[in-house]
């Protein structure tokens, strides 16, 4: 494997394809009789598990969500790897979903969603690009 042993690199893949399945996931919403918050709930969980898989080639992953944002936060936000560009797309994102939490009746429109799907997709990439640079093939 190079850089990352076996068990630590299936777990980051499998982590990585369950990312890959909720943007899938979210884009394939967009165009059906699902709301818009579910395709923001898929596009939200898209991008943890993209965090979820770089945390875990660093065999630091946390137990919560707030936890793996402030992990991923201060060790890999503002690296080459991943500019501040991905905490602004990733502090988006989170901040919408807020808004969907705190007020139940608030409904995502359709640009938010998209912004939250280019913002998740956005993040894969990076993590995909991290990930084989470790050595883990996704």
């Amino acid at each position: 494997m190079g850089y990352v042993t076996e068990e630590v690199a299936q777990k980051a893949k499998e982590l990585y394809t369950r990312g890959e399945f909720k943007l899938e996931s979210a884009k394939q919403a967009t165009g059906s009789r699902s709301t818009y918050r579910d395709c923001a709930d898929l596009a939200f969980y898209a991008m943890l598990f993209g965090i979820k898989a770089v945390l875990a080639v660093d065999e630091a992953l946390p137990d919560s969500q707030d936890e793996c944002f402030e992990v991923f936060s201060e060790f890999h936000v503002g690296t080459p790897e991943f500019p501040e560009e991905a905490w602004i797309r990733m502090d988006n994102l989170i901040k919408l979903r807020g808004v969907d939490i705190e007020n139940p009746d608030y409904q995502p429109e359709l640009a938010d969603v998209n912004t939250q799907i280019e913002s998740a997709e956005y993040m894969l990439l990076l993590t995909n690009m991290f990930l084989q640079g470790k050595g883990v093939d996704v």
